[in-house]
């Protein structure tokens, strides 16, 4: 059974200021399929959630600089 993470991360746009900005349903679904398998390509993973693998890859890099 696969868990979903709702994760909330931070933008800091001027030094002390942060907004929150919250995960969209690709960014959780591609959270949800790495908490299961950490170690599915990529292309598998665009093919369970019908997007193109670099839109993958770009999301996976930008939740990764985030922290997330």
């Amino acid at each position: 059974m696969p868990v979903f993470l709702f994760a909330v991360k931070h933008e800091v746009f001027h030094p002390g200021v942060v907004r929150l900005r919250q995960d969209d349903d690709l960014d959780l679904a591609i959270l949800a399929a790495l908490e299961e398998n950490a170690r599915i390509p990529v292309s598998e993973l665009a093919r369970r959630l019908s997007a193109p693998g670099s839109t993958i890859r770009d999301r996976m890099g930008r939740m990764e600089e985030e922290g997330v």
